[in-house]
């Protein structure tokens, strides 16, 4: 028998163990079940990655919103940053929580992989002089490579979509309070009596 392995790879003997009772079809339907929900885990959308960044974004826009309201005196702005405030904590909660975005999803994925691999790594020892089995397990192996690979690309392609977005916003924003202000402060003073 080999070293390590409790399942003779000749005649299928099994030395005792819980994981030594598995046979090798056994293992293939474990790591076949591990593909089948890695594939129904959906990949990281930008919807998603807008809610997974809210935690960034919201403190940032309260800070913003009580600059203008400092700038502009305005009670709406207070209002929006009383809001935002507040959401900004529910948001930093949810992130802190993993609930936040595509968190769930991608603990999710990391679990169900390591499961994958600790379970691969018991069917290479107990089977890996099995040509079929050690040809399934690389197979699988690359079909999960791949998700994983596709997933980091979809969530760094939503996150620059993201922060140009964001960048915008605040490029916009900040624009339109600035002329405003100075639009303000150069208007010709107006005595009470042109105001009546």
């Amino acid at each position: 028998m080999p070293l390590l392995s409790k399942i003779c790879p000749v005649c299928g003997y099994t030395s005792g163990g819980d994981d030594a009772n598995l046979s090798a079809e056994d293992f293939v339907n474990i790591l076949e079940g591990a593909l089948f929900d890695l594939k129904q885990i959906p990949e990281p959308t930008f919807m998603q990655s807008i809610m997974q960044l809210t935690f960034i974004v919201f403190p940032l826009l309260s800070v913003y919103l009580l600059l203008v309201a400092i700038i502009s005196e305005a009670g709406l702005f207070w209002i929006l940053f009383l809001i935002m405030a507040i959401l900004s904590i529910l948001a930093i909660r949810k992130k802190m929580k993993g609930e936040l975005g595509n968190d769930k999803f991608n603990s999710a994925f990391k679990s169900i992989k390591n499961d994958f691999e600790y379970k691969e790594r018991l069917a290479k020892r107990s089977y890996g002089k099995n040509r079929e089995v050690s040809a399934l397990i690389n197979d699988i192996s690359s079909q999960i490579s791949e998700m994983e690979a596709r997933r980091k690309a979809a969530s760094s392609r939503n996150l620059i979509i993201w922060i140009v977005v964001i960048i915008l916003f605040f490029t916009l924003a900040s624009g339109g309070v600035f002329s405003l202000n100075k639009t303000l402060n150069e208007a010709p003073p107006q005595t009470e009596l042109e105001l009546e």
